[in-house]
């Protein structure tokens, strides 16, 4: 995975991301509407910006072209979002166009990122098809379970719609 280059400054979030709705509903006739995801990674977008010198600018775009393929390409870069949090990795991309303004000899670079957040795979049971059952053995009242311990039995059921 490429990562952002250690000689440009990290991006600094505006806060104005939000996410994309990963569920679908599809509507029946009669009955309840029926829910699904559309993908196992949701995405937010995050409009980020620089302040840069005129060698960071030139870095920088040295970096979309070539490392990110004219930015189309996903890389890993640590940000502080949401807001107020500790620097987390993220797998970001760019998105649209970037836009700089010269302004006392620095470069306003503005831009938005696309963020990869996976989603917990309890969302993401299938529709129709076999899933698993796990059994324990413990009770939940049994001081000595916890559901985090490995099943004694694993048992596949039928999912219908």
């Amino acid at each position: 995975m490429i990562t952002w280059p250690s000689t440009l400054p990290l991006p600094a979030p505006e806060h104005s991301g939000n996410p994309l709705n990963a569920t679908v509903a599809s509507g029946l006739d009669s009955g309840t509407i029926q829910r699904r995801t559309r993908f196992r990674a949701a995405q937010i977008r995050l409009a980020v910006q620089w302040n840069l010198s005129l060698a960071e600018l030139g870095a920088l775009e040295a970096f979309l072209l070539d490392d990110l393929d004219n930015g189309t390409a996903r890389f890993q870069v640590e940000l502080r979002h949401p807001k107020l949090t500790e620097l987390t990795t993220w797998v970001a991309r760019f998105l649209g166009e970037i836009a700089s303004t010269a302004q006392d000899g620095r470069w306003q670079v503005q831009a938005q990122l696309e963020l990869s957040v996976t989603v917990p795979a309890l969302l993401l049971a299938p529709e129709v098809g076999w899933a698993p059952f796990y059994v324990h053995s413990l009770s939940e009242s049994d001081p000595e379970f916890t559901p985090f311990a490995e099943p004694d039995h694993v048992h596949y059921f039928a999912v219908t719609s």
